[in-house]
């Protein structure tokens, strides 16, 4: 079995090996609204501004893999120096590099490009995922690179590309990651055959480093609302919970509320009940929607009697 791969989907599936299963069995789950449109621009935006950090270049135009593929094979026979979205597949296993530098007999340094301020454990999945294609091809990276936005960087004047970048020599990390990378893929081809959908527990896994866009149909047999529906209570929280208790729905919550006037003033008693496990961040909120409660109450009886009391 021939597993396709691009760098994304490789990092996908470290992340998670049911997302990878369940982008190619059943795509039309996935919860598009995790995508956030704003960073993606962003990163387009970042990535394009990185292209010229090396003089000019020659960028592959996004389109069909096969003719993709082709104009970076001419590129590279043409000894262009600089290749932007340079494509390259391996038995399946694709990727195109953000930055090529082409130094000749099969000799090149690449760069992914991203637009955070700092490393992520994912970008050196990225990264050593890259390596690994182009060693398979044949070729020696002289280096692997991580380049990301400078936070320090103050702009005075015309934008300085080789201040706004700060370039991450991830080239060791890379070298030691081939077998890693190797297991990975043999890990995942096998994974990738079964028929039926794998089992996958909910944890850690389903928010970092990205939100999975599956997480909407891997808990949907969960009761709702649940602890995740929950704002301001910390994921690790969450995560120990959310399969030993449910939150509280309304129709199981009971209120006596009684109104009396004593010396000129009118005085509120209530009392509440709710099925709900005695647990200190569910407790909170089932008293802070029992007040809410009362709040209605007394907003709706003062308003309907008025001028009556």
């Amino acid at each position: 079995m021939t597993l396709y791969l691009s760098k994304s989907r490789y990092c996908n599936a470290v992340q998670c090996e049911k997302m990878l299963w369940l982008l190619k069995n059943k795509p039309e789950c996935f919860d598009d609204s995790t995508k956030n449109e704003a960073v993606l621009e962003t990163g387009n935006e970042v990535g394009d501004l990185a292209m010229g950090l090396f003089g000019e270049y020659t960028e592959v135009p996004f389109g069909d893999l096969s003719e993709m593929l082709k104009i970076t094979d001419e590129l590279i026979s043409k000894k262009t120096k600089i290749i932007c979205e340079a494509s390259f597949s391996y038995e399946g296993l694709f990727c195109s590099v953000d930055i090529l530098k082409n130094l000749g007999r099969k000799n090149v340094e690449l760069y992914e490009v991203k637009s955070s301020t700092s490393l992520h454990d994912v970008y050196y999945d990225d990264v050593s995922y890259q390596y690994y294609v182009l060693t398979k091809l044949g070729y020696h990276v002289k280096k692997a690179c991580l380049v990301h936005i400078n936070s320090h960087y103050e702009r005075i004047g015309e934008l300085d590309l080789n201040q706004l970048f700060t370039i991450e020599d991830l080239t060791e990390s890379a070298i030691a990651s081939v077998s890693v990378v190797e297991e990975n893929i043999a890990y995942f081809r096998e994974y990738m055959k079964h028929r039926s959908e794998p089992e996958m527990g909910i944890g850690e896994h389903c928010f970092s480093p990205y939100e999975c866009g599956f997480f909407p149909y891997c808990t949907r047999n969960l009761p709702r609302p649940n602890v995740f529906d929950l704002s301001a209570v910390q994921l690790n929280t969450k995560l120990k919970y959310y399969d030993k208790y449910t939150c509280v729905k309304e129709k199981n919550m009971k209120s006596i509320v009684v109104i009396t006037k004593q010396d000129g003033y009118w005085v509120l008693y209530g009392v509440g009940a709710v099925d709900a496990p005695s647990i200190f961040f569910l407790r909170e909120r089932v008293e802070t929607s029992f007040m809410n409660r009362i709040k209605t109450f007394c907003t709706y009886f003062f308003n309907k009697n008025k001028g009556k009391l």
